[in-house]
């Protein structure tokens, strides 16, 4: 994704509604950015990206974590990390408090929630 598409998807209301933009630093450098949506209860955490050949081997999850913690710090009342779809996505369920949503209503059972997404 380019930087004008990241600043369209930051400042274009009509295009979507994403409104924030989180730095995930190493060392004092800013190595990845997550574009997120939030509000007074949520943090919507989406869209991650950083430098594939430079970064650590669990950046992805350094930035989900970072954010979660952000998301304490703020006051928020949840965290959505996205869904739950792939066998790869099992990761996510690490995280104390967390609820998976079966289409129908949402679910703390994570044992279902591993049955469905083994490959």
């Amino acid at each position: 994704m380019g930087a004008a598409k990241v600043k369209e998807m930051l400042t274009d209301p009509t295009k979507s509604n994403f409104n924030a933009l989180l730095t995930y630093a190493l060392n004092d450098k800013s190595c990845g950015y997550a574009i997120c949506y939030s509000n007074k209860e949520i943090l919507h955490y989406s869209y991650p990206f950083y430098d594939l050949k430079s970064a650590p081997k669990d950046m992805g999850l350094g930035m989900m974590t970072t954010a979660i913690n952000f998301a304490k710090e703020q006051g928020l009342k949840y965290v959505y990390l996205g869904s739950l779809q792939r066998p790869g996505d099992t990761y996510k369920l690490q995280f104390e408090g967390l609820e998976w949503f079966d289409g129908k209503a949402w679910q703390t059972d994570l044992q279902s929630v591993k049955d469905i997404l083994k490959p």
